[in-house]
């Protein structure tokens, strides 16, 4: 009795053997994405862990299906819309209907398909052709979710290229608007700013002449830092104030460094005034701004930023 049960036994596991090799022998007669992996046409039913991947045939699988290059490029199939080496390739142009390539759906906090590169990729590209979308994007909580990380891009040394959104550690957000290394960098909205004009907490006493330079004489003028301004930022918004004034005069604001272009932000006519006066004035890299006076008289100059543009 036992040995008969041995036979059987063997004979199952034979049977069972032959069966999932001629199931993998069908599945290799038609071309397939890669070693080992075959795809043919065959009526729609359910197939199991292990078959063959079969096109019209379910596949309810226990384990994951995993598809994989091996290390020479020539069993790469050829992309013919882009002439790019592709390992897996579903068109959908040539249906009747409009229908999709590919779907993912995820599960519990799954992603429905999740796309990754190793070194200077993409993790997912969409392209479409002229008059569509190229990556559309909807959701019940939010439609699409930058996940914050790093440091401000402008503090960084690595290459960037236009057009590039990144959200930053603090949870700001910025655009790349020329590429380079780490390129030109707009930001976009923080925590306590949107769009690219940012309001300080509370102004920033940058300049007071009545402290240390003394008055300001017509004919000069001096290169100020602008307190509380980030790298990066094109102007700034200030509140200028004038007082100790002799004779007459003006002031102009202006890009720091840079000549006077002939403007003048605040006047005063006569002796013992107080003026004060909001401005916005380009800064440069340095984030300086020139104040020059002009006319015959003098004046004490106070400056206070208020917010700055990026």
């Amino acid at each position: 009795m036992a040995q008969h049960t041995a036979r059987t036994e063997t004979e199952t596991q034979q049977t069972q053997g032959s069966s999932t090799r001629r199931n993998i022998l069908r599945g290799l007669a038609v071309t397939g994405v890669g070693a080992g992996a075959g795809l043919m046409m065959a009526p729609a039913s359910k197939a199991a862990t292990n078959d063959a991947m079969l096109a019209g045939r379910a596949v309810f699988a226990s384990n994951m299906t995993y598809l994989a290059n091996g290390t020479t490029s020539g069993i790469f199939a050829t992309n013919p819309l882009t002439s790019e080496p592709t390992l897996f390739w579903a068109d959908n142009r040539n249906s009747t209907i409009n229908g999709n390539g590919i779907r993912g759906d995820g599960k519990g906090t799954g992603a429905g398909i999740w796309g990754n590169s190793d070194f200077t990729g993409v993790g997912v590209l969409g392209t479409a052709a002229a008059g569509a979308v190229g990556v559309k994007a909807s959701g019940g909580r939010a439609n699409l979710q930058f996940v914050p990380g790093g440091t401000a891009p402008r503090g960084r040394g690595d290459a960037h290229s236009a057009g590039e959104i990144v959200a930053d550690a603090s949870g700001d957000l910025w655009a790349c608007v020329v590429s380079g290394a780490p390129g030109q960098w707009r930001k976009l909205a923080g925590r306590t700013s949107a769009g690219q004009f940012h309001v300080l907490a509370s102004p920033v006493r940058a300049y007071d002449s009545r402290s240390g330079d003394g008055p300001l004489a017509g004919g000069n003028q001096r290169n100020i830092a602008m307190t509380g301004v980030p790298a990066g930022a094109s102007a700034v918004t200030v509140s200028v104030t004038i007082t100790g004034t002799t004779a007459s005069g003006y002031l102009a604001l202006f890009r720091g460094g840079a000549s006077w272009p002939g403007n003048s932000n605040l006047n005063w006519f006569a002796s013992g005034q107080t003026f004060a006066v909001t401005t916005v004035s380009a800064v440069n890299d340095s984030r300086i701004v020139s104040v020059r006076a002009g006319g015959g008289g003098s004046t004490q100059v106070i400056i206070d930023v208020i917010g700055y543009y990026s």
